[in-house]
């Protein structure tokens, strides 16, 4: 039988803000090294995204 993709696991915030910035951290972190990628930029800003 041919593979014709893969199942991927995606998680929705209930609410929008800073308090999630750990949980993203800790997302991107797991999706990387899955990946096997070594090195990630992050940006940097003081105070609240609008």
């Amino acid at each position: 039988m041919e593979v014709l993709g893969e199942a991927k696991t995606i998680f929705y915030f209930q609410y929008k803000g800073e308090g999630n910035t750990i949980k993203v951290l800790e997302l991107a972190k797991a999706r990387a090294l899955e990946l096997g990628i070594e090195k990630m930029v992050w940006p940097r800003k003081r105070g609240a995204a609008r």
